[in-house]
């Protein structure tokens, strides 16, 4: 009925091999933990995704064992990056979770029926009503292209409430 998203593909795994709970503020070790579990042929095109709360409240904040902040700006692309990641914001993602994906390489979309567009005028209110639609179906290819950091059940709840 609808597109499995990578997030609920993972959480769906028996076990969440590929998910990594964390408290507070993400460590360094969190970050290259959750890059570990990503299959080496999946490397490149790697992308780290959040929402911006998480990008600036928590991924900002990660330091290294010499209190040197690992989320650099990437003058290419005008960006961030994180271990050599590109960080791109995703308004999907929860507070706190943080996504490394491939999505280019582990997730397959179908498109049914490209996109239409329909307009509808009214003439007497000098008004014309567009709508757009597609049909499309998507997959996670394989779980091993993505990994997954969130806050633990406990925190998320709490921070939640506030």
């Amino acid at each position: 009925p609808e597109p499995t998203g990578v997030v609920t593909a993972l959480m769906a795994e028996t076990g969440t091999p590929q998910v990594i709970e964390y408290s507070g503020i993400p460590t360094f070790a969190n970050m290259t933990a959750a890059r570990a579990k990503i299959k080496s042929g999946y490397s490149a095109g790697l992308r780290i995704y959040a929402n911006s709360s998480t990008i600036w409240n928590k991924i900002a904040n990660i330091v290294d064992a010499n209190k040197r902040p690992i989320f650099m700006p990437d003058p290419t692309s005008g960006g961030y990056r994180v271990l050599g990641m590109e960080v791109k914001e995703d308004d999907s993602m929860t507070d706190g979770e943080i996504l490394l994906s491939n999505a280019f390489a582990g997730y397959h979309a179908n498109i049914n029926k490209e996109m239409t567009m329909m307009g509808e005028e009214h003439v007497k209110d000098r008004q014309t009503d567009y709508c757009g639609y597609a049909i499309m179906d998507g997959n996670v290819i394989t779980n091993r292209a993505h990994a997954l950091l969130k806050m633990k059940s406990q925190e998320a709840s709490s921070q939640e409430a506030k």
